[in-house]
This record gives C-alpha cells, structure tokens and sequence, in this order.
C-alpha cells in the first residue's frame, strides 16, 4: 500500500529523471545547432574563398587581355613603315612577309586574313595571346581602298593558373597625317608668277597649278599636263581659287594635314638650318619641320642634295624668313614640299620636286624649281600617321 508520503516521494524523483532528460534533449538540440552553424561557417568561407579566388583569377585575366591591347598598338605603332601603296605595312609581326604582305595595305592575295602578333607574360604570371586581321567594312568581297586603313586587335588573356580567360576585341585604325592631298603640282593660297625655265608637270590629275590668285608665266616658263595644247595655261592651270584665297595661312594648312601647325610639327623631326644642304640631305620616310636658324633668315638647299626617295619619300615643311625657302642647283626633293608663307625663288640648276609643292602665300619662280606631280608618291605618304583606336569598338567577351 503506498502511502501519501511514499506517493509524493516517488512523484518527486519521476519529475528529476524527466528533467534529466529535457536538459539532455536541449542539450542535444544546441549542439546539432553551434554543429550546423560551424558546418554553415565553414562551407560559407570556403565558398567566400573560391568566389574571391575566382574573382582574382578573373581580373588576372581582365588585365593580361587589357595589357595585350596595349601591346598590339604599341607593335603597330612600333612596326609601322610605309610601302608602295601608302598603307601601313606591319612585315614583321610574325618575320614572315609573305603572310603579311599588305597587312594594313594592299593585301596580294586581295583577301582578309588573320594573323598572330607576340604575346606576352605578366609579373603575375597570367599571359595574354594576340591576333590581328582586316575588317571587312563593305560586307563583301575585299577591297583595298577600304578594308585596309582597318585592323581588329584581338587580346585573350589567361590568368596565372588557367582557370580565368577574358577575350577583348579594338579596332585600331591608321590616321594619315596628310589628311588630303593636293591634285596640283604646284598649289598656292595667293597668286603664281614663274619665269625663266621653271616648267611644271602633272601628267596625272592635269592641273598644273592652283593658286588662289592669279597665275602669270613669262620668258620660257611652261606647264605641261596631257591635255592638248600640253602647254596652255588656260587648260592645265586653276587660278583665283576662292576657296583658298579668303583662307588664313593656318586654316588653308589645316585643309591638307586636318590638324594644328603645332600638332604637326610635334610628329616632326625638327631641324634648325640656314644652310640646310647636310641637314637634310638623306632624311627618308618621315615628316620634317625646318626653321632657319636666326628669325627671318631664308632656310636653303642649294648643292646636290636629295631629300627623300621613291620608295621613301618625305613630308618636307619649312617654316622660313620673308623669301619662303631657297631651293635651287640640282637639289631633290621626293615627297609633298610645304612652304608657310610666301615663296620667293630663284636660281639655276636642275633642282625637281617629284610629288608636289605647296606655298602658303605666293609662289614667285624664276629658273627653278621644276615641280613634278606624282601620285604614287603621295599615297606613299598616307603611312605617315598615327595609331588611333575607334571609340565604341571595344568589346569583352
């Protein structure tokens, strides 16, 4: 028989072994929890880990592709030369010319093409790989009056391990620095008068001179161009030009070279000379600026000088004293002459200009020179340039 007291003891320890185990049910429970939360934890951190090792992977290789852009308009700029067609030819990207015969020039196969430029390695051990090709501009066949001034650099980069890969495309673009060419041999903004022997050809586009003044030849002084009469000044010569005429001496500049006279002469290779015969005697293929040596004085070449070539001809401009520049004995020119201000000469000799010449003021010629136009010769000049890329035609992938 149980007892009350025995009732209430035997109640008493029930409820202990019950309590007993809640604390060991919660117990339990917050262990499974802090076991969970570590195990949440860690796989949080582990993914925290690869998201931001994924994240320096990828802009590993965001930067090597980036660097390759860079280095594929550095290897233009750097490889840039001028051929026959007055392109810019790239030979020696991959030293084999007969792949890249023309790259942005006339291409002789008259196809597109890819071809590989030089990669590279980072610090950081991620790489880049480089291509080049022409873009067809005109959505069919190929056409080198076109699709040659155009090239896409394409840049894949590689982070160090492999395991991030960025692939960008720029067109990079040749910007001539004879943005537009005379058609004349001889081009003036004000007026022409030429005397003695001096004969002017263009056997090419037929107008010997154009002049924003008026035009005058006297004594045996002739221009000859393949109209007939070959010598009449009435067919082969372009005078009172308006549009050159109400120019200033800077605007009617930048309407050949589409920049400042102070972008220009920045390109230049600057020369100080009076007497300029070993100064510029054997420059080829590049822009020249020439100042006298003292203010006002006269620049000259006068021996037998040959500035230029056929295959290499020169931008030439000379920035002289009140006569312009002095340009006479069998001296040479190959390439456009540009002469700011007025030009005063005279003299004997055989001295030629095989391209074309242009004066920013008046052209005043007695005895020489003989200037010759030359098409060839100036599209050759088209590879003086530079290097720009288009903006918007970058793109990521």
């Amino acid at each position: 028989m149980i007892t009350n007291k025995n009732y209430h003891q035997h109640l008493l320890h029930s409820l202990y072994q019950q309590r007993g185990v809640a604390t060991l049910f919660v117990s339990l429970m917050m262990l499974f929890s802090l076991t969970m939360i570590a195990v949440f934890t860690a796989k949080t951190n582990v993914t925290e880990h690869l998201v931001a090792a994924n994240d320096y992977r990828a802009k590993q290789a965001l930067e090597a592709a980036q660097a390759g852009i860079e280095q594929g308009q550095a290897e233009i700029m750097e490889l840039q030369t001028t051929n026959v067609n007055g392109y810019l030819q790239l030979d020696q990207i991959d030293g084999n010319t007969d792949i890249l015969q023309g790259f942005i020039d006339l291409d002789t196969d008259v196809n597109f093409f890819r071809v590989t430029g030089t990669p590279g390695t980072l610090p950081n051990n991620s790489t880049y790989s480089l291509t080049y090709e022409n873009v067809d501009r005109t959505g069919g066949a190929f056409d080198p009056s076109i699709d040659n001034y155009l090239v896409r650099v394409t840049s894949v980069g590689t982070s160090d391990d492999g395991s991030g890969i960025k692939q960008m495309e720029q067109l990079i673009m040749l910007v001539p620095l004879l943005a537009n060419a005379p058609d004349a041999a001889l081009t003036t903004k004000d007026e022409v008068t030429i005397s003695g022997n001096v004969h002017i050809y263009n056997m090419i586009t037929d107008v010997a001179v154009r002049a924003g003044g008026t035009y005058l030849e006297s004594g045996a002084a002739k221009t000859h161009t393949t109209i007939f009469p070959f010598d009449d000044k009435d067919l082969n010569v372009v005078q009172n030009d308006a549009s050159y005429s109400t120019m200033t001496g800077d605007q009617f500049f930048f309407s050949f070279f589409g920049q400042s006279k102070s972008e220009i002469k920045a390109q230049a290779t600057q020369i100080i000379c009076n007497n300029c015969n070993a100064s510029l005697g054997g420059l080829t293929g590049q822009v020249i600026w020439v100042n006298p040596t003292t203010t006002g004085n006269t620049p000259r070449v006068n021996a037998n000088t040959t500035i230029g070539s056929a295959t290499q001809p020169v931008i030439l401009i000379i920035e002289g004293g009140a006569n312009g520049f002095t340009f006479n004995g069998n001296a040479e020119i190959f390439g456009l002459l540009y002469v700011i201000g007025d030009w005063d000469n005279s003299g004997g000799g055989s001295a030629a200009i095989t391209g074309a010449a242009v004066a920013e003021g008046h052209f005043d010629g007695t005895g020489t020179p003989a200037p010759t136009y030359d098409a060839t010769i100036l599209n050759r000049l088209n590879g003086m340039g530079t290097i720009a890329r288009i903006p918007g035609s970058w793109k990521d992938f």
